[in-house]
């Protein structure tokens, strides 16, 4: 077995989440408030199929008032991956877990298949499924990408999500440099 880029990083939360428009904010993430550990390893099985896990961990503050007794909560979620890439196909599954300070509970998980006909054209087949608590969801995939030129691809998506009957359809603009 051969080791692959395995990493460590740290991250620092730089988002607000709204009180819903209610004037106690006893949930109210200020900005830089908690610090957040992300932590990651991949490792090369053979050639062409990787595994990949990480585990993220957040602090939240809580601001002090009538409902709440805690002045802070962690986060956490836990991700595995298993890759495989056979030349210009790509398959992979992904499983995800995670826990709230909210006590909102949940997991994912994503089949996909990737192929690659030319360094300039790609299609994507992918399946999620979604359950946070009593809520499940089913999501369906198709995506075309296309290479405009060395850093600029366009991305054209259509994703079926049953569960809240709904269809969308997207096209992106993906820069790189």
């Amino acid at each position: 077995m051969e080791a692959s880029d395995s990493f460590f990083g740290l991250y620092d939360t730089y988002f607000n989440s709204s009180n819903n428009g209610s004037n106690e904010s006893n949930a109210f993430k200020e900005l830089n408030d908690g610090l957040g550990i992300d932590l990651a390893a991949s490792i090369l099985l053979f050639d062409g199929f990787e595994a990949r896990l990480g585990v993220a961990f957040e602090e939240v503050k809580f601001e002090p008032g009538p409902n709440t007794q805690l002045e802070s909560d962690t986060d956490h979620q836990f991700n595995t991956a298993l890759i495989w890439k056979p030349g210009p196909l790509t398959l992979a599954w992904e499983l995800d877990t995670f826990h709230r300070s909210n006590d909102i509970n949940g997991w994912n998980t994503m089949l996909l298949a990737n192929y690659a006909f030319s360094d300039f054209l790609s299609a994507t087949l992918r399946y999620a499924h979604v359950d946070v608590e009593e809520e499940r969801s089913d999501i369906y995939t198709l995506a075309m990408l296309m290479a405009v030129n060395d850093h600029f691809d366009l991305n054209f998506e259509y994703n079926r999500v049953e569960g809240d009957d709904l269809n969308q359809f997207a096209v992106q603009g993906i820069v790189s440099y």
